[in-house]
């Protein structure tokens, strides 16, 4: 009887370990580009050595990982209607990437060193968020051409914004390209002050590209 106790205490222990070592959650945003309308679902996996984010919607998925202080290591992607897809991975100070995007097969490598990467503005930014420091520069790479381009975040302040039907205390985060590139390109970006969970994003792709608008629907 005492060992069959001491068996079920300890089960229920790693039942409780392995719960609190992996966690999954998922959110759903809806994207507004001109006409187009797409949702995306983000499932968020947290374990021991770190985040596993899967994104998809109709026109493609992706696989992102962070290490679990939120720096990336990889992202992957597949367009769901042409299958051609683009993968960036991170191995210390060397960024390699290769694509097949544009139906030409590429291959970049770059040094980095001790530079941040950011590749998705959801999770990328959230040592940002975390800390009290107003500005954040990183690298991110092009998915088509595989260019390598010098980014910087700046807080705003903390902003009332109105999503769906729910008010929010959020970080209004704005980001550029580095210097006088700054003036060609500037998204703007929302999140809960609290949480630091994505509410709003809006920008386009460029000049005279449509802006383009995603917002936080739901938690599931």
């Amino acid at each position: 009887m005492l060992l069959r106790s001491i068996s079920i205490l300890c089960l229920a222990s790693f039942l409780q370990v392995a719960l609190m070592c992996s966690e999954e959650k998922k959110y759903v945003y809806r994207e507004t580009t001109g006409k187009q309308v797409t949702e995306s679902t983000w499932t968020v996996k947290k374990d021991d050595e770190g985040w596993e984010i899967d994104v998809e919607n109709s026109i493609g998925k992706s696989e992102l990982k962070y290490t679990s202080d939120y720096k990336m290591t990889s992202f992957d992607h597949l367009d769901k209607k042409t299958g051609k897809k683009y993968q960036i991975k991170r191995d210390g100070a060397k960024l390699t990437s290769n694509s097949d995007a544009t139906g030409v097969k590429q291959n970049r490598t770059y040094e980095i060193d001790n530079q941040t990467w950011v590749q998705d503005f959801d999770y990328g930014l959230k040592p940002l968020l975390k800390s009290d420091d107003a500005n954040y520069p990183f690298v991110i790479v092009h998915p088509e051409n595989l260019t390598l381009n010098h980014l910087i975040a700046k807080k705003r302040g903390l902003e009332e914004i109105t999503v769906g039907d729910k008010t929010y205390n959020a970080q209004h985060v704005i980001i550029t390209l580095e210097g006088f590139k700054s003036m060609f390109w500037e998204a703007n970006v929302w999140y809960d002050s609290e949480t630091h969970l994505l509410l709003k994003y809006s920008a386009n792709e460029g000049p005279g590209t449509p802006m383009s608008t995603i917002n936080f629907l739901e938690e599931k």
